[in-house]
């Protein structure tokens, strides 16, 4: 009887394109940018919008110029968000390290996807690999040294960060720093990690709270 009822459970969750998070049923995402379906951007920017919707928030950051690529999705969500991103150009968007960004102000909710596994060697693509590396201990990436720095400088009190991204890109520093569990020496009140399998990935969900 139990496993008929899983039967149905999962097919009802296959045949309306729905998966499940932390026992909420999620629609899953189909879009026409960097999507279609196909990517972990399926469950990353559902994911995020739950979060959004469960925690009150007025000034949101997002890290990584991601969510201004699916307006129709975030439309009406924010009362004022900032997006910080090192390379891409795009309306209000401060091309900035997030390492090096400061703000007058605290974040109530920061969130990031698909960005923080870029932001060591990247697969031999980042020039300030080698330069940043020094300043990052004691964490053994770079990642997870800027989670600690937003933590210190950007998150208000009371506030979330969540941040998704998939296991194994190219050198896949930040999995070293999960494999460490280095997140104890984060300066949070709150952690939670789930780890989501998407087709041939896994997708990473960090939550932290002060």
């Amino acid at each position: 009887m139990i496993l008929q009822l899983t039967k149905l459970y999962v097919q009802y969750i296959v045949k309306n394109k729905k998966f499940v998070y932390n026992g909420n049923i999620l629609p899953l995402l189909f879009h026409s940018y960097n999507n279609f379906g196909l990517t972990e951007r399926s469950i990353e920017i559902p994911i995020i919008k739950y979060f959004l919707g469960l925690y009150k928030h007025e000034n949101v950051l997002e890290i990584g110029n991601v969510s201004n690529h699916y307006y129709d999705e975030f439309k009406d969500m924010f009362v004022h968000k900032d997006t910080v991103d090192k390379y891409e150009s795009g309306y209000d968007v401060i091309n900035q390290d997030i390492a090096d960004y400061k703000s007058d102000k605290k974040y109530d909710f920061i969130y990031s996807i698909s960005t923080f596994e870029h932001m060591d060697s990247d697969g031999g693509r980042n020039d300030d690999y080698v330069r940043l590396k020094k300043k990052q201990k004691p964490f053994s990436s770079i990642a997870f040294s800027n989670i600690q720095y937003c933590l210190d400088n950007l998150l208000g009190e009371g506030g979330r960060m969540v941040i998704t991204f998939p296991l194994g890109y190219l050198t896949d520093e930040v999995g070293g720093s999960l494999v460490n569990a280095e997140e104890r020496f984060f300066s949070a009140e709150y952690i939670d990690i789930n780890y989501i399998a998407w087709k041939m990935k896994m997708i990473v969900v960090m939550v932290m709270g002060k």
